[in-house]
């Protein structure tokens, strides 16, 4: 994946409360909970536009992590976000939404693993104390 992504202000309201994102998609209202390893991502997106190998670099500084792999879970992550219309990419290009019923990130990833969960209502957000 080359070309830097960025945050698409005009879709995004979001805020970080207790270490981790809560975005909400100001046309389809449905709210994201990014984890403490997303939630540096979502912090680097807001200092500048950023590569996925960029990312990558930075996560493995912080984690050890692989970097063949960092570079995975990275371009995936970025690109979530991209579909769910959060951020743009070289030149404005934003995709379309995903499927609306899909998890977008698997209950068993790894901690060191940026990670996005969608939620379609904010009691669901609230329940899960995500």
């Amino acid at each position: 994946m080359d070309g830097k992504f960025a945050i698409d202000q005009d879709n995004c309201a979001f805020r970080i409360v207790d270490g981790e994102a809560v975005l909400i998609h100001s046309e389809t209202t449905f709210y994201y909970g990014l984890n403490e390893v997303g939630t540096k991502v979502w912090q680097m997106l807001l200092d500048s536009d950023v590569t996925v190998d960029e990312v990558a670099w930075k996560l493995h500084g912080d984690s050890g992590e692989p970097p063949a792999e960092l570079v995975a879970a990275t371009a995936a992550f970025l690109g979530e976000l991209a579909n769910e219309q959060f951020l743009t990419k070289g030149g404005g290009v934003t995709a379309g939404h995903s499927d609306p019923t899909a998890p977008l990130t698997a209950p068993d990833a790894p901690d060191w693993m940026p990670q996005i969960n969608k939620y379609d209502s904010l009691d669901e957000l609230i329940i899960t104390g995500e």
